[in-house]
């Protein structure tokens, strides 16, 4: 059937999207492992380090559910939109910045108890076997079932001018399937070595570190985009640092 031949060549194409950012992301992605194995390191051997996330961790708890609601509107929502503007010189729309706070400051409440939710399924012990299974749960369940798919809606919603219609219109030109596939292949090349991090830590800290994380890779894919296009011309807004492709939660 002629549907059923485009739909299997839309997969193919979505998937190979997917290889090609994954593939390009690589490098940032070690590097973003390498500095966060560092951390971790420093956590656990420097007292000082120690002393400054157990700050962290006391303003969280004066805070509750305030503090993930802020703290990721800032870091996921609020602060790449400044980079990009100062960086790359690509100005967002007030829309787009409102949707961009709200989006992410529930993404934050999300990202918390979802953490809280593996503390308890898995206990909060940081050995091998405790990280792979949050890890596998993280990324193989939550972020394949919930992440990805809400992210994706919610970005095309976005990228539609906030019509129903035009994300109907975006849909049959490219299924909700294959474009969460192409989300979620480029993301895990980020996350699942980003998320291990984050679980190497006690509970209360990562969201945090959640947050830490995706700051640092939105800085790397914006550096790396200046490099590439250089300072003297304004670049086409990037698909790596503007939309949900690369910046998946968790």
């Amino acid at each position: 059937m002629p549907d059923e031949s485009a739909h299997k060549l839309m997969i193919r194409n979505a998937v190979r999207e997917g290889m090609i950012a994954a593939r390009r992301n690589a490098w940032p992605a070690l590097l973003l492992m390498i500095a966060g194995s560092l951390l971790v390191a420093a956590y656990y051997n420097l007292p000082g380090v120690r002393l400054a996330l157990e700050n962290v961790v006391q303003l969280r708890e004066k805070m509750g559910l305030v503090y993930p609601m802020l703290s990721t509107a800032f870091f996921g929502g609020l602060l790449p939109v400044i980079m990009r503007r100062f960086h790359l010189g690509i100005k967002e729309a007030l829309s787009g910045v409102v949707f961009y706070l709200l989006f992410w400051a529930e993404k934050g409440i999300e990202i918390d108890l979802f953490y809280r939710l593996q503390d308890w399924m898995w206990g909060p012990d940081n050995d091998w076997q405790t990280l792979l299974a949050k890890m596998c749960f993280d990324q193989f369940v939550y972020s394949v079932l919930i992440a990805a798919p809400t992210m994706t809606l919610a970005y095309l919603w976005k990228d539609a001018g906030f019509k129903v219609g035009g994300v109907r219109v975006a849909l049959s030109e490219k299924s909700l399937l294959a474009r969460i596939l192409t989300v979620q292949l480029s993301g895990w090349a980020v996350w699942i070595p980003g998320v291990l991090i984050i679980y190497a830590f006690p509970q209360p800290l990562q969201l945090p570190l959640n947050n830490l994380i995706l700051t640092l890779w939105v800085m790397l894919l914006i550096l790396l985009t200046r490099a590439k296009t250089g300072d003297s011309a304004r670049p086409s807004t990037p698909a790596s640092v503007s939309s949900e492709r690369d910046i998946d939660p968790v």
